[in-house]
Formats: C-alpha cells, sequence, structure tokens
C-alpha cells in the first residue's frame, strides 16, 4: 500500500513526458498516462484523481488511488479543533484558579 504514494510521486516527476506520450483525441488530452511495474497511472487532468490502470481478467480495470494530501488537510483540521478545544479548557481552569485565589 506504500507504493501508490510512491507511484503517485513517480507520476509527477514524470508527468511531462507521460504526457508527451499518449493524450487521447477523444478526451481533449484530459488523461495523461505513465507506466508503472503494477501497470499504468491514470491522471485526470481536470480533476486530478489518479487511478491505478491494470490487467485484470475480463480486461483492464482502473481503481482511484487514495487521495493522501485529503487524508493529511482532514487530521490537520481535526488536530486544530482538538488544539482550540484544549486551549479553552486551559483557559477556563487558569480563569478558575485565579477567582479562587
Amino acid at each position: 500500500m506504500r507504493t501508490i504514494p510512491l507511484l503517485v510521486v513517480a507520476l509527477l516527476a514524470f508527468g511531462p513526458s507521460a504526457q508527451a506520450q499518449s493524450t487521447p483525441d477523444t478526451e481533449n488530452g484530459r488523461y495523461t498516462f505513465s507506466q508503472v511495474p503494477d501497470g499504468m497511472l491514470r491522471l485526470d487532468t481536470r480533476t486530478g484523481a489518479v487511478s491505478l490502470c491494470a490487467k485484470k481478467e475480463a480486461g483492464f480495470a482502473c481503481n482511484t488511488v487514495p487521495d493522501e494530501r485529503l487524508a493529511l488537510e482532514n487530521e490537520i483540521a481535526r488536530l486544530q479543533r482538538e488544539n482550540g478545544a484544549l486551549k479553552k479548557d486551559m483557559s477556563q481552569a487558569r480563569r478558575r484558579r485565579s477567582s479562587a485565589n
């Protein structure tokens, strides 16, 4: 599973060469492809979605690669909310202590 983020990095690093290799006329260059050991990475240039396409029993199938950036942004937002709540609790505790003295 760790290889998928590495594949995304490889796609970004070799994106210009992948775009020159194959741009389907039917979609006006919407998709770019890059060959990787597990198959082909497909980048949707309109949405930024990355899919890993590989040969299966019934032909090729493309599965969307999880968006690690979105997961990281969600975790950062959660930690910021938690940090804010902890700061609020600390502030209230300080006020209670100072009013008790």
